[in-house]
């Protein structure tokens, strides 16, 4: 059993539709800030803050390489209550903005 508060901080975590594109996006390839604002159109600074806040949630890692850091899915320690927030969005959720972010990921990395 997991408390109100933490339960509640994982829903706000995924309360915001850019935080849920940038992580859906992040469940399926490693990426970039540069990669991640050509798939969405956002704003650098936009990005760089939603990706702060959810590496802070425990739901991405991330890794240098060279002089870029690649984001990702935090799946070996990411927090129980966020895990389940998440595997509820990621399997129920048909967007068509995320259908758009995706085949346009597709395309950035062929």
């Amino acid at each position: 059993m997991t408390s109100l508060v933490a339960t509640l901080d994982a829903l706000h975590l995924f309360g915001d539709p850019t935080r849920v594109r940038l992580v859906a996006l992040l469940a399926r390839h490693p990426l970039t800030v540069a990669d991640l604002t050509t798939i969405t159109g956002l704003p650098q600074s936009r990005v760089s803050t939603h990706l702060g806040r959810l590496k802070e949630g425990g739901v991405l890692r991330d890794r240098r390489e060279g002089s870029s850091t690649l984001y990702a899915l935090n799946e070996g320690t990411m927090p129980q209550d966020v895990r389940r927030v998440w595997g509820l969005i990621d399997g129920h959720v048909a967007d068509a903005t995320l259908r758009v972010d995706r085949e346009r990921c597709e395309a950035l990395l062929r």
